[in-house]
């Protein structure tokens, strides 16, 4: 892929590609050529913008609760631990 293409796509990237790469920011490190061609698109559509917004908001939320008794008493204590520990693993550490 040339130069001129790969800028082409970066600057067109779509409402769905970049919501696919505002998740995946969130599970790894974007490439360069990803994080320049999601941030010009974040610079031009408001959507989107809102989406990370939202996502970022939910993540905050999940960590939040992570450190929380947010589990009814009627779960035994194990399965407790067994969903805290779920949700540090998959949001790291705060």
């Amino acid at each position: 892929m040339s130069l001129r293409s790969a800028c082409r796509n970066l600057l067109t990237l779509s409402c769905e590609d970049a919501a696919r790469l505002v998740s995946d920011a969130q599970e790894r490190r974007l490439t360069f050529s990803e994080r320049w061609g999601l941030r010009a698109h974040l610079a031009i559509c408001t959507g989107c913008r809102r989406f990370r917004q939202q996502l970022k908001a939910i993540e905050s939320a999940a960590r939040k609760l992570a450190g929380q008794d947010c589990v009814s008493s009627d779960q035994s204590v194990a399965a407790r631990e067994r969903i805290a520990a779920g949700l540090r693993d998959r949001l790291g550490p705060q």
